[in-house]
C-alpha cells in the first residue's frame, strides 16, 4: 500500500495543470514502514518527449 498524503496529492495536480495539456513526470520519494509506503516528497521532473 501506498499512502500519499493530500498535501502531496494537491501539489502534484498544481504541477500537471502547469503543463497541460502535456504529460507530467516525477518521481515520489519517502520510507516504507510496516509494510506501507509513505510519500515524503515529490520531485516534479520534466517531460523530455514533451508529449501528450
Amino acid at each position: 500500500m501506498i499512502e500519499l498524503p493530500e498535501v502531496y496529492l494537491k501539489n502534484m495536480i498544481e504541477a500537471g495543470k502547469k503543463v497541460f495539456p502535456e504529460e507530467m513526470c516525477g518521481l515520489l520519494g519517502g520510507e516504507e514502514k510496516e509494510g506501507v509506503r509513505i510519500v515524503k516528497e515529490i520531485y516534479v521532473l520534466e517531460n523530455q518527449d514533451h508529449s501528450r
